[in-house]
């Protein structure tokens, strides 16, 4: 089961591997597809993504992906280790998918390419937290977590009973709606350029009343907000100027934040090579994004 908090829709697959939902009221459930192998098919770990539009769910040994109206179904992963997989979560801030197979956790892009181990570990438990870009695993002899990247553990606290988790925050989030991220050198810093779109998710503009907190990462890989800007409505460009910078890599996030609904958003990793004398420059700042910010 999952949920949809913003358009306030509940999820499930049934016994007979049917994908149903209803509204937070309980009205009559609607049916959005029939399994793929009916009567076989045992579908757990369902996903609503509400940034792309797209369900994930897990069968035994294998991961499969469709649009949230039932079309599209692909069978992204099938495990050729032969054990079942389990804990799936979703990191939709960077389009990957995590899961456990008894030997380690994987990632993989939502694509199903670029499977690679995580962590190796004999663990009870999993989940994901995409802002504070943190993987908790329960393991003997208690929870832990580490980077997205399975790397620096810490133990968070003794509990060698932890069987499940689950990810969770008063806010819901989504992608950020914007288009044409980037950057400009200027002579003592960095200028981040982005545009809002008018329509956010089906949202009209005048709900979105609220602020963007740009991020940066500092020495020890935390973000940390460097400043705000306010969202105006009916102003699409927004600009903000990071100054008085060493030469190095800078990576940033848009953070934003509604004051109506408490939607948080968050834009996808802009990473800018920076050089602080002008003259030293030969070549453009290197700017990167995640495919996932439409341009």
């Amino acid at each position: 089961m999952c949920l949809d908090v913003l358009n306030k829709w509940v999820y499930y697959f049934d016994i007979n591997g049917k994908l149903l939902y209803r509204n937070y009221a309980g009205s009559k459930e609607k049916e959005i597809v029939k399994s793929p192998d009916i009567g076989r098919f045992s579908a757990s770990d369902l996903i609503f993504d509400g940034r792309n539009s797209k369900f994930y769910f897990r069968e035994d040994r294998k991961i499969y992906s469709m649009n949230t109206n039932g079309s599209d179904l692909k069978l992204i992963l099938n495990n050729n280790n032969n054990t079942n997989i389990k804990f799936v979560n979703l990191d939709p801030i960077n389009n990957k998918l995590y899961f456990y197979d008894k030997t380690f956790v994987y990632k993989i892009n939502t694509d199903g390419s670029g499977i690679e181990p995580n962590i190796k570990a004999a663990i009870t438990a999993m989940t994901v937290d995409p802002i504070k870009e943190r993987i908790l695993i329960a393991k003997s002899p208690g929870l832990y977590y580490t980077d997205l990247e399975g790397n620096n553990e810490i133990l968070f606290t003794n509990d060698t009973e932890l069987k499940s988790m689950v990810y969770s925050s008063e806010r819901s989030y989504l992608h950020l709606s914007t288009k044409n991220i980037s950057s400009t050198i200027a002579t003592d810093g960095i200028i981040l350029n982005w545009i809002m779109d008018d329509q956010f998710n089906g949202f009209a503009s005048g709900l979105l009343a609220g602020e963007f907190t740009i991020e940066k990462k500092n020495s020890k890989n935390e973000w940390v907000s460097i400043g705000t800007t306010n969202y105006i409505q009916g102003i699409k460009n927004y600009q903000f100027a990071d100054k008085n910078l060493i030469s190095g890599k800078y990576i940033y996030r848009i953070n934003y934040l509604s004051s109506v609904n408490k939607l948080q958003s968050i834009s996808s990793n802009i990473v800018v090579d920076y050089v602080s004398s002008v003259d030293e420059i030969t070549e453009p700042a290197l700017i990167y994004y995640n495919p996932i910010d439409k341009i």
